[in-house]
């Protein structure tokens, strides 16, 4: 996670620097942004789907924590 959580940080920096090869969407570096917030939000949300179709159900705390970005 810190490791794409950097990957993410140094494209948006190349982007809005306007690096060769890093282009963003045309609407500009909030639609890139809010693509990849909306993105991970899927995947957590895929996360508790999957675990919910398997029988597992977490607790209301972890269903929370898993929202809870400032604590990865």
């Amino acid at each position: 996670m810190t490791a794409s959580g950097r990957a993410i940080e140094t494209f948006l920096e190349d982007v809005l620097a306007g690096a060769p090869k890093r282009k963003g969407f045309k609407k500009g570096i909030f639609t890139t942004l809010s693509y990849f917030i909306a993105h991970e939000s899927h995947h957590r949300g895929s996360i508790l789907l999957t675990l919910k179709e398997a029988g597992y159900n977490l607790d209301k705390d972890d269903r929370d924590a898993i929202w809870s970005w400032d604590t990865l």
